[in-house]
């Protein structure tokens, strides 16, 4: 069954049938990890991650998904980016 994500961190949008292809899916659309294997990617997005605090595991894909979802940095559906405002007045 086909899953519907969003990525937080871009709001791209994916759908998945398994948690191994969420994950290829997060590495190709990565420019900079595109050619990393899947294994590569999560131990390389899991240390990112920790310096921001966020305990990310990447033993398994399914573990993975789960902990990005846990964290938010992956959500369930489709969601839209929230409109920010740059003016001073929405500064105040």
């Amino acid at each position: 069954m086909k899953k519907k994500y969003t990525d937080t961190t871009t709001f791209g949008y994916i759908t998945a049938t398994s948690a191994k292809d969420v994950v290829t899916q997060l590495r190709r659309g990565s420019i900079f990890f595109v050619d990393d294997t899947d294994a590569e990617y999560m131990k390389g997005y899991s240390h990112r991650a920790s310096l921001l605090g966020r305990a990310i595991r990447y033993d398994n894909e399914e573990n993975f998904v789960k902990d990005l979802l846990k964290a938010n940095l992956l959500e369930r559906g489709h969601i839209k980016a929230k409109k920010v405002s740059l003016s001073k007045k929405s500064r105040k």
